[in-house]
């Protein structure tokens, strides 16, 4: 007789990662007029082309990783409603924001989320939370190259009218964070030795 044993998975640990920037130079917003602002205390998204990029290195989820959600919390100074959209940068790991460049000059992603309130409908002083986009985040790690060990950029387009202001990495309190939720396979296996089975 043959002996041999089966081996069953636990899928589906449910793992939520807490992703901040790191430096001065991870977020930053432009204006078509002013340029880029990589430092100073604030973020603004407004109708007068301001945008906001934040760069996270996202580790430990690795390539193909199952998304179940993402958003942004971001701490508001200024709300004056909002109509923007989110996007990820479309690259395989993304680098530091350069003197000379616009946070639109950055190649999107096709999936985006949109984010539209009222002037007071988030409310200052407090983090608040944007719309959820795991299609983004599922884009980018969904690259061939991407890697664990990999940064992304997370894109807020300027608004179509309003206007908000948020705390940035240099003001040292209350920075932007983005939340994901993902599939931990590799955290979830469990063996189950079922008995021996007898093939004759």
């Amino acid at each position: 007789p043959v002996k041999f044993d089966e081996v069953f998975y636990d899928y589906g640990m449910l793992t939520t990662a807490t992703f901040t920037p790191q430096d001065s130079w991870d977020d930053a917003y432009s204006t078509p007029s002013g340029g880029i602002f990589r430092t100073g205390g604030f973020l603004y998204v407004n109708d007068n082309d301001a945008s906001a990029g934040i760069r996270f290195a996202v580790t430990g989820i690795s390539r193909g990783t199952e998304i179940a959600d993402a958003w942004l919390e971001l701490y508001l100074y200024r709300d004056y409603g909002v109509n923007c959209k989110i996007y990820a940068e479309d690259v395989d790991s993304s680098q530091c924001w350069l003197s000379g460049e616009y946070v639109t000059d950055r190649v999107r992603t096709s999936a985006y989320v949109v984010w539209t309130t009222d002037s007071g409908e988030l409310g200052t002083g407090k983090y608040v939370e944007s719309p959820h986009f795991p299609e983004v985040v599922q884009e980018v790690v969904d690259r061939p190259n991407w890697d664990e060990t990999h940064i992304m950029i997370l894109l807020i387009s300027e608004s179509s009218s309003g206007y908000i202001k948020f705390f940035a990495y240099d003001y040292g309190d209350h920075i932007p964070r983005l939340k994901i939720q993902y599939y931990d396979w590799m955290a979830s296996w469990s063996w189950y030795p079922l008995p021996l089975s007898v093939v004759s």
